[in-house]
């Protein structure tokens, strides 16, 4: 439910709009100017919008359209409340957050599934090709039993590997884990974007050659 969220609902607005101008057209067989204006509906929308680069698209948005209003949110307690209260209209969060306000009995309905970063593994070494060669290896996840976490683990099973036995998963903070692999602490990092893109830069600053190895 993130920006592309509103832009749906949005969408819809205006679908629904223009058939409704169609629709009494056609019942009074009174045709428009092929140029007559249309008027719309203007939507009031409150959104709990999550912390990060992932709310820049809806803060433009805002910017540009003043009945848009953005509730920043920094814990799931504070998404939580937000929701109990009615504070907002739709939300965007991590899908585990959803589900655990859904969860808890709250009157929520899941819009949709959007992804706007991409999860990387991300090493300094060169002896990862396949997801296989993690066994062993200690690997940096943001967030235990976040979503991070959760497909991490998924994939590592679904190829018949252990997380819990085969390798070693650390938890860290996504910025501070993006950190220690561009400087070197670290060797294997499950991170996203822009945090992947922003270690290799800083790694390069470092002269460390960081690179994408699984995706």
């Amino acid at each position: 439910m993130k920006r592309k969220a509103v832009v749906l609902i949005l969408s819809l607005a205006l679908i629904i709009g223009t058939v409704g101008c169609g629709g009494n057209s056609a019942g009074t067989g009174v045709e428009k100017p092929e140029n007559a204006p249309v008027s719309f509906e203007e939507l009031n929308i409150k959104v709990g919008s999550a912390p990060g680069p992932v709310t820049y698209p809806l803060a433009t948005m805002s910017e540009k359209n003043p009945n848009i209003v953005l509730n920043p949110w920094q814990s799931g307690e504070q998404l939580t409340a937000m929701i109990t209260s009615k504070e907002v209209d739709l939300c965007s969060t991590p899908l585990s957050n959803a589900l655990l306000t859904y969860n808890k009995g709250m009157d929520t309905q899941l819009l949709m599934v959007t992804v706007w970063g991409m999860l990387y593994v991300m090493s300094t070494e060169n002896d990862v090709t396949s997801i296989q060669d993690l066994k062993g290896k200690e690997v940096v996840v943001s967030g235990k039993g976040g979503i991070h976490d959760f497909i991490f683990r998924h994939l590592l099973i679904k190829n018949e590997i252990d997380p819990d036995q085969d390798l070693k998963i650390t938890y860290l903070d996504m910025a501070e884990a993006s950190q220690r692999l561009a400087s070197g602490q670290l060797k294997y990092a499950v991170l996203n974007e822009p945090q992947s893109s922003i270690a290799a830069l800083n790694a390069k600053k470092a002269n460390l050659e960081l690179n994408r190895v699984l995706d």
